[in-house]
């Protein structure tokens, strides 16, 4: 993280396709790493092609690249994904209009603050009551989790904190699956028993 950090520097714009999935995810990573972030404005090329080309059928980043014929399959490999947002900002660049200074940018597009996503440690709504407990008691919970790709996963977890990043609960947990610590959003959890 701390390269990350450093290679972002504090003054430069970032770029991210559905930022706030993003920042969420780095503000959980940097705030189990009890790390700051600089207050770096971050930009979100979903956004973007939401307002300056609005009849599209789909905004994923493959449906993106594929329309405008970047690639015609997504790798799923940070770097890949990292140069189609680059070629899809390029594409959508020139419609943002003569832009001199940072503070242009919010009023052409939705501009996000890294400094502005950092986690707050959080105790579950009411109806989580048993997994605050757990949490307390540190207890082990089963849990059928739905991955980014939309698959259910079975996994046996044991929390070590819940954080907040906007209105999305976390769960920063030690997971036997893969023997180390990984964080879950709260709303992907489909199913769920503590075990005694």
């Amino acid at each position: 993280m701390e390269n990350f950090i450093d290679f972002c520097g504090t003054d430069s714009i970032l770029i991210a396709h559905n930022a706030p999935f993003d920042i969420s995810f780095v503000g959980c990573e940097l705030d189990r790493a009890e790390m700051e972030f600089g207050d770096n404005i971050v930009i979100d090329t979903t956004d973007i092609f939401k307002r300056y080309y609005p009849l599209l059928a789909s905004y994923s980043l493959l449906s993106l690249a594929q329309h405008f014929s970047i690639v015609d399959i997504q790798s799923h490999r940070a770097l890949a994904d990292a140069v189609i947002v680059q070629k899809l900002f390029e594409i959508a660049a020139p419609k943002l209009g003569n832009i001199k200074q940072q503070s242009d940018l919010g009023h052409v597009l939705s501009t996000y603050k890294m400094g502005d996503w950092r986690a707050r440690n959080a105790t579950l709504p009411e109806e989580y009551a048993d997994l605050n407990r757990a949490l307390d008691q540190k207890k082990r919970i089963s849990i059928i989790y739905v991955t980014a790709s939309n698959q259910p996963t079975s996994r046996v977890i044991q929390p070590k904190n819940f954080y907040q990043l906007g209105q999305v609960y976390y769960i920063m947990a030690y997971c036997e699956r893969v023997n180390d610590e990984r964080t879950f959003r709260l709303d992907r959890i489909r199913e769920y028993k503590v075990l005694e």
